[in-house]
């Protein structure tokens, strides 16, 4: 049972929690609320905050709060108060995905696994996560089959619109007939193809994870894709060969920034600065993939919009720029290399 000790005068006094309750929407979402309230008749201090309480959360990360110090007295203080408390009591009200805690619900929770209730010594006590183990991470569990937990009774917001990165520029506002324009320069002739790499993305690839809960990866694999390459050596060597890589301290890692000018779906996105990094043990004798390209600040656009099914082009030209093009039409020819 958790609790709260006041010291006053040198007295200790124990206040206990009596209600407790299970907060979770099986459609995927994520309970991220941090809101801590105490109050007396005449005060009161509200807490909130991104910071859940791992050991990541309160000691490791970098976290940000707000703790305000509320005068009840003041009708300003009461109404932020009040409106904290009604957020709470609106979860809480929510009762097809908010539950009290009874001895009932708490041995359904732990006789299923998929609910990862008594899971969380995995990570170390140190707050340290282990290899491949995030030390703080809210992703979604899957309990769609599970019977516990209902359908939400509030309306979600629909997705944010897409971001103006796509698409061709808008027509001018209608109005008087402009002037006679100057003749638009002509475009300044494109160096020749030096090498082309191709490939059909995967709903992973595309930032799309097929499973519920499991986190994007915020990269696209650089593999064979049936092309007549050794992938393991041919992106690091070849493709982007010239690219600057530079080993990271006391590993086989290698990292390069590329500037690839970007089109999608026939639009130019002008010009991004993209991650590669190298790791020849990642193949490990299974023909696994070596090299990955980061998404980066392209990642917003593809959260955006599915592209899964589209084909990644990478291309670099005679004149050693090179180019990132994501469309539905698998280029012609699909591969251009040695």
């Amino acid at each position: 049972m958790s609790a709260v000790r006041q010291k006053r005068a040198y007295a200790w006094r124990w206040i206990f929690f009596d209600e407790v309750y299970v907060f979770n929407d099986p459609s995927g979402r994520t309970f991220h609320t941090k809101i801590f309230i105490l109050r007396s008749e005449d005060r009161a201090r509200l807490f909130i905050g991104s910071n859940n309480a791992t050991a990541g959360g309160v000691f490791y990360n970098y976290e940000a709060g707000l703790a305000v110090d509320l005068d009840l007295a003041e009708a300003e203080d009461r109404a932020l108060l009040e409106e904290a408390e009604g957020y709470i009591a609106r979860l809480v009200a929510d009762q097809e995905i908010c539950k009290p805690l009874t001895a009932d619900v708490l041995g359904e929770l732990l006789a299923d696994p998929r609910y990862g209730v008594g899971q969380e010594g995995r990570r170390q006590r140190e707050g340290v996560a282990a290899d491949g183990d995030p030390d703080d991470t809210d992703a979604a569990v899957d309990t769609r089959p599970l019977g516990l937990f209902g359908k939400s009774q509030e309306r979600k917001k629909p997705p944010p619109p897409a971001p103006a990165v796509i698409g061709p520029v808008a027509p001018p506002p209608r109005g008087p007939a402009p002037p006679v324009p100057i003749p638009a320069r002509a475009p300044a002739a494109r160096a020749a193809l030096a090498r082309r790499w191709s490939k059909q993305l995967p709903a992973s690839d595309a930032q799309r994870p097929p499973q519920l809960g499991t986190n994007p990866t915020g990269n696209v694999r650089l593999t064979q894709a049936n092309h007549p390459i050794d992938w393991t050596t041919f992106f690091r060597d070849d493709l982007f060969g010239g690219a600057g890589w530079v080993q990271e301290p006391g590993t086989d890692k290698e990292v390069a920034t590329v500037e690839f000018r970007v089109r999608v779906d026939g639009y130019d996105q002008g010009v991004h600065p993209l991650l590669i990094s190298h790791v020849p043990h990642r193949e490990a004798g299974q023909a696994n993939h070596t090299t990955v390209l980061h998404w980066g600040e392209l990642i917003p656009m593809l959260v955006a919009n599915d592209f899964t099914g589209h084909y990644l082009t990478l291309e670099r030209l005679s004149d050693g720029t090179c180019h990132l093009d994501l469309s539905l039409v698998e280029p012609a020819p699909p591969y251009v290399g040695p």
